[in-house]
């Protein structure tokens, strides 16, 4: 089950546009960013003033030229409130201990800094 559930309105051709452009990478960091960013009416220059980097170092984020290191990742998960798994695009899948048997990891909603 899903947290945080956001409706993005990102017209369906531009994210059909951004997923073709990025094709083969499991993790596409840059690309989902971009669709959060899109989604909730953002500027590069608002995004990147709220994590505290240049507009261009973000602007690398989003075309994965550059990868944000774990704080910068925390921080955008928190600013579109999602899991650090929803913002790298990784699946939540159930693991199995060491008998075999189901066990629930709950992804976390928001990163805790020290």
């Amino acid at each position: 089950m899903r947290q945080n559930v956001i409706i993005e309105a990102v017209p369906e051709d531009l994210v059909h546009k951004l997923t073709k452009e990025k094709t083969g990478d499991s993790m596409q960091v840059g690309l989902n960013i971009k669709i959060k960013r899109i989604g909730r009416g953002y500027t590069q220059e608002e995004i990147a003033d709220a994590i505290g980097v240049a507009r261009s170092t973000y602007t690398r984020y989003e075309s994965d030229k550059r990868l944000p290191d774990i704080y910068k990742l925390c921080a955008l998960a928190d600013y579109f409130d999602v899991s650090l798994d929803d913002l790298v695009g990784r699946d939540w899948k159930p693991k199995k201990d060491h008998k075999g048997r189901n066990i629930a990891i709950k992804p976390q909603p928001k990163c805790i800094s020290a």
